[in-house]
């Protein structure tokens, strides 16, 4: 008897949600990130810093995965109409690897949503 090949279970689920998620995001102006403040304040990073790959991870001196948002305290974070938070100056970004990205961002993301929540955004 030929044996079958079984579909992970729930992998069509996921595939439909992403491309209804990414063909909403095409057709909403708010969702797309070309020409966005967010898109120009990572095109003037990367002129004004280069790749984060040629630094070291500001915590561990390992290889980079990017740039993670580094805001000092006089920095204005905004915040992209698609929910991403940014800042205008280079500076404000650190290399980071994925090892320290993951848990940093988590951690600087309920901060900043907390602040958001707090002023009306």
């Amino acid at each position: 008897m030929a044996s079958k090949t079984k579909k992970a279970k729930g992998t069509g689920h996921w595939k439909a949600r992403w491309k209804r998620d990414y063909t909403a995001s095409l057709s909403d102006p708010a969702k797309r990130h070309s020409g966005s403040a967010y898109t120009t304040a990572r095109n003037k990073l990367r002129a004004a810093r280069g790749s984060a790959k040629e630094q070291p991870c500001m915590e561990c001196g390992a290889k980079p995965s990017g740039w993670t948002l580094q805001p000092r305290r006089s920095t204005e974070i905004l915040l992209d109409p698609s929910g991403l938070y940014f800042a205008a100056s280079p500076e404000d970004y650190a290399p980071r690897c994925a090892a320290h990205t993951r848990p940093y961002l988590k951690t600087l993301r309920a901060k900043l949503d907390k602040k958001a929540h707090e002023a009306g955004l």
